[in-house]
């Protein structure tokens, strides 16, 4: 039998995680740093790759200073702001971030074009586990009836919008299912830890049986 332990993700997007939180803006500074958590970012940095006003970045970040979740270091003339992994409540809150506004609603809105041919996606491997370092790339999964070259002719984000490369596999349903038992690699991803881009785990329990399964619903 296959041990598939993984977690699943709801498609939830800025939208409706800032409804938790007190604004936008501090949902999207999040996510920066939810994305690449061992690098320093500059005020206007901030402003610029989360399309906030410097006023509103400068009001978050001294919002997340205060709580202890940022460390504030001047450089010279420039300030620099990267996170305290340390504390407590940042490794819930970057998983948070991560299957939410930083990772899995970027890569789903950019794979939306060709929804119709995929079947499955979910990022795997240590960013799933949370064991990635600055340096780590992002393992996306792709099961449907499309191609390495196909996905290719999408704008998927890269390195400017996630802060990693990606790294992409990808399967038909059926070659999947041939390599689910006795394939190494792919045992071991379907007994990693998921993000969930597309799909679920009921979803994909049911591909690797060879049985129908009822998709998941999309948020209303």
């Amino acid at each position: 039998m296959t041990n598939m332990a993984g977690h699943m993700t709801n498609s939830v997007g800025l939208s409706a995680i800032s409804e938790l939180f007190a604004s936008e803006t501090l949902v999207a500074v999040l996510g920066r740093f939810a994305a690449q958590p061992e690098r320093s970012f500059y005020q206007r940095e901030l402003s610029r790759l989360t399309g906030s006003s410097l006023y509103l970045v400068q009001r978050e970040l001294a919002r997340l200073t205060r709580m202890g979740l940022i460390v504030r270091t001047p450089r010279g003339k420039h300030v620099e702001y990267v996170v305290d992994a340390t504390h407590p409540a940042w490794p819930p809150l970057r998983d948070l971030m991560l299957r939410t506004v930083a990772l899995a609603a970027t890569l789903r809105e950019a794979m939306s074009p060709l929804a119709e041919r995929i079947a499955l996606a979910w990022v795997f491997g240590s960013v799933a586990r949370g064991t990635d370092t600055s340096d780590s790339d992002i393992d996306l999964m792709v099961i449907g009836d499309l191609s390495l070259r196909t996905l290719a002719s999408l704008e998927l984000p890269g390195p400017e919008t996630l802060g990693r490369h990606l790294n992409i596999v990808t399967y038909t349903p059926a070659g999947l299912r041939d390599r689910a038992t006795d394939d190494h690699f792919v045992t071991q991803v379907l007994a990693s830890p998921r993000i969930w881009i597309i799909g679920s785990d009921d979803e994909l329990a049911a591909m690797v049986a060879g049985r129908p399964a009822q998709a998941t619903p999309p948020d209303e």
